[in-house]
């Protein structure tokens, strides 16, 4: 049991490097590139914004169609803000009383987002952007 004073002893074995390679100067130069191919860009897509389509169905009255148009393109122009979504059409549904129209609008539209979350969200905003440019 005479292991117990020892301390072990660890052998370093270096081993031979291969010798480098003495390249000549004229390798050295950076050989000339080829040219790389053209990169084609992906595609982009391609958004395209169609005025959606405007009904409009009034009881008793009438009121220029202009007005409407104006008001859609308003409506049309705030929900481009919104991400994702796209209006497909705008209903006008409305009675016209004595000096007071009441009116009920309607938006038919698509979202990209799948989440519920978002598609409420949206739903709000486009209420929103509704009432907000409503004619006074």
């Amino acid at each position: 049991m005479g292991g117990a004073g020892r301390t072990p002893k660890a052998e370093i074995v270096e081993k031979p490097q291969p010798p480098k390679k003495i390249v000549p100067e004229r390798e050295l130069t950076v050989p000339k590139a080829e040219k790389p191919p053209p990169e084609l860009a992906p595609p982009q897509k391609v958004e395209t914004t169609t005025e959606p389509e405007i009904s409009i169905k009034l009881e008793s009255g009438e009121i220029p169609d202009e007005a409407f148009k104006k008001y859609a393109e308003a409506i049309q122009r705030d929900s481009e803000k919104i991400r994702g979504i796209r209006i497909r059409k705008i209903e006008f549904d409305g009675t016209v009383g004595e000096g007071v129209v009441y009116l009920n609008v309607t938006v038919y539209g698509s979202s990209e987002s799948k989440n519920r979350r978002d598609i409420e969200i949206s739903e709000r905003r486009i209420f929103h952007i509704v009432s907000k440019n409503a004619p006074p």
